[in-house]
């Protein structure tokens, strides 16, 4: 748990706080998914628990059940299989009014420290509920709230919490983890670069077919728009959660055709997805519009079908930029 890669810079700021005895009680982690804004709550928590004297000790009961989410008065809610975190009812655990339930209680040993995993995906009714247990927490509680997409999260809540921003990794490090985890992967280094700077991309992006899959639908794309078919037939969108996955790499793969075109570098792709300048400038501009319209219950496959039928009339004025970290926004 103590080794993660990256945002060293925001590990001592939380240290800081804790040894200045500044610590807030509503923290909020923002920044792209996969980035590992978990895994730094996670770590805190155990900088704030662990029984040792050089916390977090990694081998105390506390911060072996920490890691475990076993300890008892460490709270941690997260999406759900629908890509939400409901409000629920007190009984419904890993629901906001079960939390709400919780942190109304005394704590076991002292403190709570409750972790809120996509407070983004929460309805306005489920925010507005936990708004006031922010307002009004116990002073034995530290809080955190993580969220993907600050614009999901109602203004009262950013404004009663103390925000703490996360940058994506760099590719360096996003391939060190791939390597790590899956040594028998040999293109590490392009998943690496296609994943945004998000290590839960990248690892994602070994399951199962899971890349061939989206380098198909690349394929599909980039022949129409080099003119070498004249449709999209075969293009097939999972649902939910996993639609936006897909897009989002799409979105980063074509990012990375047109940024190595303008560096003048090597391009480590299928050479059937590589496209022109423009027209990859424009794909990306109609999978950001898809990306914003999935909130909407947008069909995926049609949407996209469409758009890339009316490509040519699609402007890019102003659009091009040579950083493309905008992916998640």
């Amino acid at each position: 748990m103590t080794q993660i890669k990256g945002h060293k810079k925001e590990i001592l700021y939380l240290s800081n706080l804790l040894k200045k005895d500044e610590l807030p009680q509503a923290l909020l982690f923002t920044g792209q998914g996969g980035i590992g804004k978990a895994t730094v709550a996670e770590l805190f928590a155990m900088m704030i628990l662990c029984q040792s004297q050089n916390r977090p000790c990694n081998t105390c009961p506390t911060c072996l059940q920490i890691s475990r989410r076993s300890y008892p008065d460490f709270l941690f809610l997260q999406r759900d299989e629908k890509g939400k975190i409901p409000i629920g009812s007190e009984e419904e655990t890993g629901s906001v009014r079960w939390l709400i339930d919780k942190l109304s209680r005394k704590a076991i040993h002292g403190r709570y420290m409750a972790i809120v995993d996509g407070v983004d995906s929460i309805s306005e009714n489920g925010q507005n509920a936990l708004l006031k247990t922010i307002e009004e927490p116990s002073l034995s509680t530290v809080l955190i709230l993580i969220a993907d997409n600050k614009s999901g999260i109602l203004p009262t809540i950013i404004s009663r919490c103390m925000e703490l921003p996360f940058k994506p990794l760099s590719e360096q490090d996003v391939e060190d983890i791939i390597k790590e985890k899956h040594p028998e992967r040999r293109d590490s280094e392009i998943l690496a670069k296609i994943s945004g700077g998000s290590p839960g991309n990248a690892l994602k992006l070994c399951e199962g077919d899971t890349l061939s899959s989206i380098l198909e639908i690349a394929k599909e794309i980039s022949n129409y728009v080099n003119k070498k078919s004249t449709g999209l037939q075969n293009i097939a969108f999972p649902s939910g959660s996993d639609a936006d996955f897909f897009i989002t790499i799409l979105i980063n793969i074509y990012s990375f055709i047109l940024t190595s075109s303008i560096k003048g570098e090597p391009i480590a792709l299928p050479a059937e997805i590589l496209t022109e300048n423009q027209s990859a400038a424009k794909v990306i501009k109609i999978l950001l519009a898809l990306k914003k319209g999935l909130k909407n219950n947008l069909n995926p496959k049609n949407f996209l079908k469409g758009a890339i039928y009316s490509l040519s009339h699609i402007n890019t004025t102003g659009f091009l930029e040579p950083d493309f970290s905008w992916i998640n926004r």
